[in-house]
């Protein structure tokens, strides 16, 4: 084989194994346009694995999340309530500690069995639980509010090429990294200040497969409190 052809041959394995790592571009664009970029960019993509920490006036919320376009699991722990949840569909499952229990008991003015798993819709009574497993919900909490941004510098997320956009909030001073290259997918979202917490946005576009248990009960069955 001549050199010729082998240099052709590194030419195309170099273009294929580039294929999806290419410069997207965001580096060049003003702070505003990376931030609409990035957020249409995350709502095509059809999942994410969100994980988050975050601390307010020493309170805690820790997210673990992997979420899809009709499909979501979750893992939440805030106030000393713990939950699961399960999203198929239209359909919520939840599990949660005795905390978790009892918040719905007052709430719903239900008893609620300590450990079993229960179902209902995404609307309504499990609600707040269900936003933690909408992708179209949960996303846009975590990427960040508004506000005035700026561009910071190029730099390094998990090995991957990422533009700073930093954002200046009430509470906090909110850094985005968004990848320059492929899809311009936020990366990591770090606040600082009196609210303070780290998000990380990986498994774009991996499958989410949930496994929805056989033997939940349908809210809507549970016994009145003191019936």
């Amino acid at each position: 084989m001549s050199r010729r052809v082998n240099l052709a041959l590194l030419a195309l394995v170099a273009l294929l194994v580039g294929c999806g790592t290419s410069d997207n571009g965001v580096a060049t664009k003003t702070a505003q346009e990376i931030l609409s970029a990035t957020r249409a960019a995350a709502e095509e993509a059809s999942s994410v694995h969100v994980a988050s920490r975050s601390t307010f006036a020493n309170t805690s919320l820790i997210l673990d999340a992997r979420l899809a376009k009709a499909t979501g699991e979750a893992h939440a722990s805030l106030l000393g309530i713990t939950v699961e949840a399960i999203r198929s569909g239209g359909t919520l499952y939840v599990r949660g500690n005795r905390a978790f229990s009892r918040n719905l008991e007052h709430t719903l003015g239900v008893r609620v069995p300590a450990g079993r798993w229960l179902k209902g819709p995404t609307s309504g009574a499990l609600e707040q639980a269900a936003s933690f497993v909408e992708f179209n919900r949960e996303l846009p909490v975590a990427l960040g509010g508004s506000g005035k941004a700026t561009k910071g510098a190029v730099t390094k997320v998990a090995g991957h090429s990422a533009i700073e956009v930093i954002q200046a909030h009430e509470l906090s001073k909110a850094t985005l990294y968004v990848s320059t290259t492929g899809e311009p997918y936020p990366l990591k979202l770090i606040n600082r200040g009196r609210e303070s917490g780290r998000t990380t946005f990986t498994e774009w576009n991996d499958p989410v497969h949930v496994d929805p248990p056989a033997h939940a009960i349908d809210i809507s069955q549970l016994p009145k409190a003191g019936g």
